[in-house]
């Protein structure tokens, strides 16, 4: 048992005392160049929280589920620095929201929908 534990390792030892293979990358692998574009959608749940101090409530919660859309384009500008340029319009929407204005539940008119850009 012990000549069989003293072959295995020195058989690992073999297999670790290896010289690293060089790798070869092809040129521009890390280099960006091109355009991008991105379109999503599809179905969205959150909750947005507001708290307020100098106002006539302390804070307003609103919840539900409703629809996402993100739109994303962009380019290489400087391929020498990588220098990438991105538009993004990033939007959800929540489709008659439960809202809640300091504990106590409130009714809304519309949907809310916010949107970043």
């Amino acid at each position: 048992m012990k000549y069989i534990l003293i072959f295995l390792l020195f058989i690992s030892s073999i297999g670790f005392a290896q010289t690293p293979q060089e790798q070869i990358i092809p040129k521009g692998f890390h280099q960006h160049d091109g355009f991008y574009l991105s379109l999503t959608g599809g179905p969205a749940f959150g909750t947005i929280t507001l708290d307020a101090t100098n106002a006539s409530f302390k804070k307003i919660e609103m919840s539900g589920a409703g629809f996402q859309f993100d739109f994303k384009i962009g380019g290489v500008i400087s391929e020498e620095n990588n220098l990438i340029l991105s538009f993004d319009v990033i939007s959800r929407a929540i489709s008659g929201p439960t809202m809640t204005v300091d504990g106590a539940s409130a009714s809304t008119i519309m949907s809310l929908s916010l949107c970043k850009k």
